[in-house]
Parts: structure tokens; C-alpha cells; sequence
């Protein structure tokens, strides 16, 4: 491939950049998807012992709430933009 006169599908930055923000909604009690997945993974990074469902029960919002309190958040069961702001600063004992 010359790579003055073609360009490189694989890298060229339609293919390496986003086209969109990743965007996570405010998840509560009742609610379901891959949202909810990825907040029981951070969970049990977090060293809490839960199920990768997808569902957000009662389980799930009292350890949220536990979560909370420990990281001085308003602990209301929900995750909300704090909330998944510190779920995802996953801890250094990886």
C-alpha cells in the first residue's frame, strides 16, 4: 500500500474515533440493560459480592447505597452521574 496516494481503512480516524459520547443514564431500582451490567461489574471490582445480571433489584440498590455512603455521595440507591463517576475510578487494588 502506497501511503501517500491511499488511505489505510483500518486506521484512518473515522474508524479509530468515536462518533459519539458515551452516555449513561441514571439507573435505579427496577431497571434493566447493558447499563446496569456494567454497574455490577464496577461493583464487584469494588470487592462487592453481586451477580452480573442486568438487573437493578433490591440487592443491588442497598450495595449502591452502601457504596454511597463509604464515598461520601448522597446515598439514595440511584446512580446518577456521581455515583458512576466514582464506580468507574476503579480502585488501585486491581
Amino acid at each position: 500500500m502506497n501511503s501517500h496516494s491511499e488511505k489505510d481503512p483500518i486506521h484512518s480516524p473515522e474508524n479509530v474515533v468515536p462518533r459519539k459520547k458515551l452516555q449513561i443514564r441514571i439507573i435505579k431500582m427496577d431497571d434493566q440493560g447493558p447499563d446496569v451490567k456494567l454497574a455490577q461489574a464496577a461493583l464487584q471490582c469494588w470487592g462487592y459480592s453481586t451477580i452480573v445480571s442486568g438487573i437493578f433489584g433490591r440487592e443491588m440498590h442497598d450495595k449502591i447505597r452502601d457504596f454511597q455512603e463509604k464515598h461520601g455521595l448522597p446515598a439514595n440507591g440511584e446512580i446518577g452521574s456521581e455515583t458512576w463517576r466514582a464506580l468507574l475510578t476503579l480502585p488501585d487494588k486491581l
